[in-house]
């Protein structure tokens, strides 16, 4: 009875990397033709990404209904969508779309930084020193006063929209305590300096630097060129 024939190493299939099997499975968008439904499943996903700043380019690229479970190998997929300029450009175009949905302008935002750069406690809390009359001192007769400061937030329906962006947090804790969280003004207004060219960032370089020294080093020959 004849051997099976055992085929040659040059007619066998190489082993797949996980590299390969991305490559064949990243769906890329042909030359002259849209995007299908899965390309802008997956732009749409990154752009959610980019907004949020949660999840993984594979965890979009799995989102968009592609069938590869493998981490891994999403991850490559996506890698590789994202190389081509179509990807890149319909996810500019989803992020800017949202931009302008929510009216961001540079305007409104140097309001906000104004809101929080000069923003004053004042207007959020109240607080205030108070006495009473306590017990009669019976070696002296005289009335002790007690004093105590009371401290209070302002009725959240009373504020004022600027009053209100200032506020980052508010939290009660289990023994009634309040703690309320401003956004940080003094970032806010070396952001808005920067803005109106108030504030100019100092380079800093190590080392002296004469005239004498810049003289010599002009008047210095030419290094010679290394012999071939």
């Amino acid at each position: 009875m004849p051997k099976p024939k055992t085929p040659s190493p040059s007619t066998q299939n190489p082993p797949q990397s996980p590299a390969d099997g991305a490559q064949s499975a990243a769906d890329l968008p042909e030359v002259g033709r849209p995007l299908n439904i899965r390309h802008e499943r997956f732009c749409q996903e990154m752009a959610k990404l980019h907004a949020t700043g949660k999840g993984t380019q594979g965890e979009a690229y799995q989102a968009a209904g592609y069938d590869c479970p493998d981490v891994y190998v999403a991850s490559t997929c996506a890698t590789r969508l994202l190389k081509d300029a179509r990807i890149i450009e319909r996810i500019d175009q989803i992020r800017q779309a949202a931009v302008d949905a929510a009216q961001v302008t540079p305007e409104r935002i140097a309001q906000e930084l104004v809101r929080i750069g000069f923003s004053d406690i004042r207007g959020v809390v109240s607080w205030q020193g108070n006495a009473t009359e306590g017990e009669v001192d019976e070696e002296t007769g005289d009335v002790k006063i007690r004093y105590f400061n009371q401290v209070g937030l302002n009725d959240s329906s009373k504020l004022t929209d600027a009053q209100a962006a200032a506020i980052s947090e508010i939290s009660q804790g289990k023994d009634g305590s309040l703690k309320i969280k401003f956004h940080p003004k003094i970032q806010a207004l070396q952001t808005l300096a920067k803005w109106k060219g108030m504030l100019v960032e100092e380079v800093k370089h190590s080392g002296s630097v004469t005239l004498e020294g810049l003289v010599a080093a002009s008047m210095a020959p030419p290094p010679e060129r290394p012999k071939e």
